[in-house]
């Protein structure tokens, strides 16, 4: 039986993200410049919240770069469901919240 890690393991090695990047390792370099173990909170929310689809969600496409509000708010979501789920505090998804607001996913 192949253990539950390496089964994640190789979804987030392979998954395709939007652009040119199959992996989370490559959508870090991709999208941030920086490799996966370097994304902040804000930054790995959004690559989670590409995953159901890339194509729209892709930051890059020239809808999203004239109009960023639905990666913003897809990103947001990401957040409101870390903080559901007891990965960060309430006073932190208003932090990562205002933040985005402010500054956008970058």
């Amino acid at each position: 039986e192949v253990p539950k890690e390496k089964i994640l393991e190789t979804y987030l090695n392979s998954i395709f993200l939007g652009g040119r990047a199959y992996g989370v390792e490559a959508a870090a370099r991709q999208y941030f410049s920086k490799s996966a173990k370097d994304l902040t909170v804000i930054e790995a929310a959004y690559l989670a919240g590409v995953t159901p689809a890339p194509s729209e969600f892709y930051a890059f496409s020239e809808e999203n770069l004239a109009d960023p509000s639905s990666i913003e708010n897809n990103t947001k979501t990401v957040l409101d469901q870390m903080a559901k789920n007891g990965y960060i505090t309430e006073a932190e998804l208003q932090q990562y919240r205002d933040e985005i607001t402010n500054n956008g996913i970058t």
